[in-house]
């Protein structure tokens, strides 16, 4: 086993990321924080999956002068609220000789700069990566793996890999309550922050200028729901709410949905819903998703955000509310954390859209409702989500174990 001597200078530490075609909020959410971390106290080197130009873009932005190794990784989504593994003892052979032969490679192509670089930790952003849990005994220092997965339905498989990023881990980080259920109490809670442009002014003066821009509709009342389009998201029962509300007689206003299906099974759900909820054309907007979505959140009077299964700690949510708009999103994981219901937000029945419906109802009907949910939403935002705060967390847990 390498020892990883003490340095002068700043503690270089390994971060493992999931990389790939685009930024996912678990890589997106480690970047935000370790980049306002102090480059005096820390310095970082990446290990990810291959990088697409926009991914290695913002990795730039973020994180500049960060040197970055790309290797293909063993991974899989234990804890993921939509994935049982199989029980075929065929598929785990054949899994466990592909992670292991990943595991050699990665090993055999960058140990040896890793431990030139002198890496003091090591810290995995997402529960299906499990390289960087090897590399941090190979190199002989402690290892922090993130989980922002929450599992519907906890069975044998999650709790088994609950137990071993335990004892893979010195530390198991969540973002919420709900995420850390399945540790048992032994994970440490670290509330994740907004992106640092948040920080900055807004890119339009007003609504009316940030809909002119995105050519969106002037007058129409806007509800807007960011994520890629997948039943797991939620969009197909956002869309049969607002079904239910036509049929109630409130139908003037229309959804801008950001983001795009991965699959062409997710477009057909999504297409279908829009069809049995009877709605016309020009009452859903549809747009592809972008690295800054501010303009769209200015342009919006409602956020919703549906989810059908747990989600953790969404960055809508509290993007939404550090802007200080009213948001209905469904009581799954770690939302009913982030929200309470009828102050900083509206909460709804998951996959229920009579549920959903009710709820954006209020939203859309009583504009004293809304400006008091978007004003106690953005009060309770700033004091929980600026950057700063997850960074100075992160960093009081990195002294913690370097120091251990």
């Amino acid at each position: 086993m390498m020892e990883a001597p003490p340095e002068a200078g700043p503690a270089a530490v390994l971060l493992v990321l999931g990389g790939g075609p685009e930024v996912t909020g678990s890589d997106s959410d480690v970047l935000i924080t370790t980049a306002r971390m102090d480059p005096a106290r820390f310095r970082f080197i990446v290990l990810a999956n291959p990088l697409s130009d926009g991914y290695r873009n913002r990795l730039s932005r973020l994180l500049p002068g960060t040197t970055v190794f790309e290797a293909q990784q063993p991974a899989y989504g234990f804890l993921h609220p939509a994935i049982r593994p199989p029980r075929s003892p065929l598929w785990w052979a054949k899994f466990s000789m592909d992670s292991a032969c990943r595991l050699r490679k990665i090993r055999r192509a960058h140990l040896g700069a890793l431990g030139s670089a002198r890496i003091r930790l090591v810290h995995t952003a997402a529960s299906p990566f499990f390289a960087g849990a090897a590399l941090a005994r190979s190199l002989g220092v402690p290892h922090l793996w993130h989980c922002r997965e929450t599992p519907a339905r906890p069975g044998f498989f999650q709790r088994f890999w609950a137990r071993r990023m335990l004892a893979r881990s010195a530390a198991v980080l969540v973002p919420s309550r709900a995420t850390g259920a399945i540790f048992g109490g032994r994970a440490r809670i670290v509330e994740d922050g907004v992106d640092p442009r948040y920080l900055a002014p807004l890119p339009f003066a007003s609504r009316e200028a940030a809909r002119l821009a995105l050519g969106l509709p002037a007058q129409q009342r806007l509800v807007l729901c960011i994520g890629s389009l997948n039943p797991q998201k939620g969009q197909p029962d956002l869309v049969a709410a607002v079904g239910v509300l036509a049929r109630r007689g409130l139908s003037d206003f229309s959804l801008v949905f950001l983001g795009t299906a991965r699959t062409e099974a997710d477009e057909r759900v999504f297409v279908e819903a829009v069809r049995s909820a009877g709605l016309a054309a020009d009452r859903v907007i549809r747009r592809s998703f972008t690295d800054d979505p501010r303009p769209y959140y200015l342009a919006a009077d409602v956020v919703a955000h549906p989810a059908a299964l747990p989600d953790s700690f969404p960055n809508v949510v509290r993007e939404a509310q550090w802007l200080g708009l009213p948001i209905v999103a469904t009581r799954t994981g770690g939302i009913s954390e982030m929200i309470e219901d009828g102050v900083t937000g509206l909460l709804a029945e998951p996959k229920n859209p009579e549920s959903l419906a009710d709820a954006l109802g209020r939203a859309l009907s009583d504009s004293a409702l809304a400006e008091s949910l978007g004003r106690a939403a953005k009060e309770s935002a700033r004091r929980r989500y600026h950057p700063d705060a997850a960074a100075k967390a992160m960093m009081d847990i990195y002294e913690n174990y370097l120091h251990a």
